[in-house]
């Protein structure tokens, strides 16, 4: 087996470790390095030192340019509401289906009931949602403007 097939076995085997293991790039640009020393060595047969140099040199440096540009390409998301779901209801009005009484009542939200922290008030007061703490949302009165 010639040299070049060992750089191809290389460039696969780093391949399937960065789909799988998701190494953030990192293992593909040596895969990608792995894989132009099998093609250097197959068109222009090189010494194992230099094979060894070309691919050390090659997969630092795309590394280092990635790791330059990669904010282009690369954008981060958004943070989700996703199994935070008190958190959608910061701002939104609602009245109190149980009284606040010594700082704890509850709401009603849509189809279920949602225990609150806040000031004394009497059941059926309006009140709005000002904070979240796990599934405990933080109210404050809402004036009544009639």
């Amino acid at each position: 087996m010639h040299d070049y097939h060992y750089w191809l076995i290389a460039a696969v085997v780093l391949g399937i470790i960065e789909v799988t293991v998701g190494a953030n790039f990192f293992l593909m640009w040596c895969a990608l390095s792995a894989l132009l020393v099998a093609g250097l060595d197959y068109i222009y047969p090189l010494g194992l030192k230099v094979q060894i140099m070309v691919f050390s040199v090659v997969a630092i440096a795309v590394i280092i340019v990635w790791q330059k540009f990669k904010p282009k390409f690369i954008t981060k998301q958004p943070k989700t509401a996703l199994n935070q779901r008190a958190n959608q209801y910061l701002g939104r009005e609602f009245y109190l289906e149980e009284a606040i009484v010594n700082g704890f009542g509850k709401v009603k939200v849509d189809d279920s009931s949602w225990r609150v922290e806040g000031p004394t008030l009497p059941q059926g007061s309006k009140v709005k949602v000002i904070g979240v703490d796990g599934t405990l949302l933080k109210v404050q009165k809402v004036e009544d403007s009639k």
